[in-house]
């Protein structure tokens, strides 16, 4: 199965990396790069950007760390992919609501 209609997205959720980790090495690299020209102002905000986005990613891995969710994603891309069908994913949705309620 190949799942990946969504490049992959539950496994980026799983691994602590929805948003794409080269994106904020190339913003720190950016930074460092500023400092090294005495652009302090402008290095110190792009800092403040991948440092907003570092929270944010943190942020969706933790409330992404509920395996139901992910089994949810998971289930959309298979989905869209033609991995599974509608009733596979009608399945997990039901399964991933009564999952949410029992966790109430």
């Amino acid at each position: 199965m190949s799942g990946g209609s969504f490049n992959y997205l539950y496994n980026r959720l799983d691994n602590g990396n929805p948003i794409e980790t080269s994106t904020l090495s190339i913003l720190e690299k950016m930074s460092e790069w500023l400092q090294q020209q005495d652009q302090k102002a402008a290095s110190d905000e792009i800092e403040r950007v991948y440092l907003e986005l570092l929270k944010i990613n943190s942020r969706v891995y933790e409330l992404a760390q509920n395996n139901d969710f992910i089994q949810l994603v998971k289930a959309v891309e298979w989905w869209c992919s033609n991995d599974i069908g509608v009733e596979e994913f009608e399945d997990e949705w039901v399964k991933y609501i009564a999952r949410k309620e029992v966790a109430r």
